[in-house]
């Protein structure tokens, strides 16, 4: 009996920290995705704080606190008891000013920089530092951050961190992760709720009834209405259904037939039932097709050429998305004080030289950073290196991005360029470091 009671414990012992582990890792997918600290104009009430959850759970924030820094950081804000974050979703913190609705309103009275490091940062209920944003330079108040702290914003600007697909990039250094934009609040998703209106009318001789038409796929359930995301350089095959009833049999019903973005597309049957029958057909959707919203029209004709018609809308997303067809390089051979250059084409099958496409459906601004090259004891600076985009000059790169394209339209294909000029009285040996790619809309 006591050897029992002595392992229900241990694995009583073991669930707990099983538990315990579930949860830190939950809460180490949230992030704070954008911060404005100094908006236009007077900032009281105008100040917002964004967080996401990357993770795929709900994540409950009950007894959090949000903590703001200017020579130490305090407690601005205690977030309530109940709040919660849905799995890939926003969570907005703001004042009364704002023209989004916060889901937490807050006075926030956020430091502006200008001197010093200011900064951010949210603590889980039992004080555990979960993540840091540092903006503006010099620290010398030695405030504990990520990496180095992120560029100060000039007034009216967010600090926003980089999206890649559906997660926020967090390489624990403020400086690669966020960049100056035009603030974009957005608060967690609301379902919305819809209504049915039927509608009849008495005609000589009834034509069928598009009872219900609609795009079976929906890439954003929590929002009103179909969303659609396009796949990055794939065309988006989507499903169109509708139930057609005609009040004599569905037999009575001679086809069904489609329209969209100028395109006549037939549905096929795909079973009938006394008045009732189910129509079907696969639309294909290019990637590069502009985001915004559509409309598909669907008209139903009997054997007596009486006409029934309906429509179904979705909404197709904004993608920004870049593809590369190299992810590994090699400079030629050469020695101190020399030049060597890697060519790319407009071929994404060859890997060697180096090719961009814009595989979204909006135009995109291209920036490169590199924190150089090194054989483990010396280091090429990243002055060193620079890079181009198609027959552009080569722009010169640094630790923080920079612009290397801009109004990148969509299908675009264009080589990109790399240069390395070695520093003269470099120590021989294999060198190697990374150049990444930042796109922004």
């Amino acid at each position: 009996m006591e050897m029992e009671k002595k392992t229900l414990r241990t694995h009583l012992l073991l669930l707990a920290v099983a538990i315990m582990l579930a949860e830190q890792a939950s809460a180490a997918n949230l992030v704070i995705s954008e911060v404005l600290y100094n908006p236009e104009g007077t900032d009281s009430g105008k100040e917002f704080i964004e967080l996401y959850n990357n993770g795929d759970t709900e994540l409950a924030i009950s007894n959090w606190t949000i903590e703001s820094a200017g020579t130490s950081f305090s407690t601005a804000i205690a977030i309530p008891d109940g709040e919660t974050i849905p799995a890939k979703s926003h969570y907005l913190i703001g004042g009364d000013q704002m023209t989004t609705t916060p889901d937490l309103q807050a006075v926030l009275s956020l430091q502006n920089g200008g001197t010093s490091t200011d900064g951010v940062r949210i603590k889980d209920e039992n004080g555990t530092v979960i993540d840091t944003l540092l903006y503006d330079i010099p620290n010398t108040n030695n405030l504990l951050g990520e990496g180095e702290p992120a560029s100060a914003a000039p007034e009216g600007k967010s600090l926003s961190r980089t999206l890649v697909w559906d997660t926020y990039d967090d390489t624990q250094d403020n400086s690669m992760d966020f960049l100056v934009t035009d603030p974009t609040p957005t608060a967690k998703n609301i379902e919305g709720t819809t209504s049915d209106i039927i509608v009849t009318v008495e005609v000589l001789s009834s034509p069928p009834v598009i009872e219900n038409a609609t795009i079976l796929q929906d890439d954003d359930i929590p929002l009103d209405g179909i969303q659609l995301i396009p796949q990055p350089g794939q065309q988006r095959e989507i499903t169109l259904q509708a139930w057609v009833m005609d009040a004599d049999s569905h037999d009575n019903i001679a086809f069904v037939r489609a329209e969209l973005l100028g395109q006549n597309i037939t549905l096929s049957k795909i079973l009938g039932e006394q008045n009732y029958a189910q129509y079907q057909a696969n639309l294909t959707l290019d990637y590069y097709l502009a985001a915004g919203n559509y409309s598909v029209s669907v008209y139903a004709y009997d054997q007596e050429g009486n006409l029934g018609e309906s429509s179904t809308n979705f909404s197709y997303a904004e993608l920004l998305a870049l593809d590369i067809d190299s992810a590994q390089l090699a400079f030629p051979n050469i020695m101190a004080g020399q030049n060597a250059i890697i060519t790319g084409d407009n071929d994404m099958t060859t890997t060697t030289a180096p090719t961009l496409k814009n595989v979204g459906n909006v135009n995109i601004s291209i920036h490169s950073s590199t924190p150089g090259l090194t054989n483990g004891l010396t280091q090429i600076s990243p002055e060193n290196i620079g890079v181009s985009v198609g027959e552009g000059n080569y722009t010169q790169l640094s630790f923080n991005p920079q612009a290397i394209r801009n109004d990148f339209t969509p299908t675009t294909l264009e080589p990109l360029n790399l240069n390395l000029t070695l520093p003269e009285g470099i120590v021989m040996g294999s060198y190697s470091g990374t150049i990444k790619i930042i796109t922004t809309g």
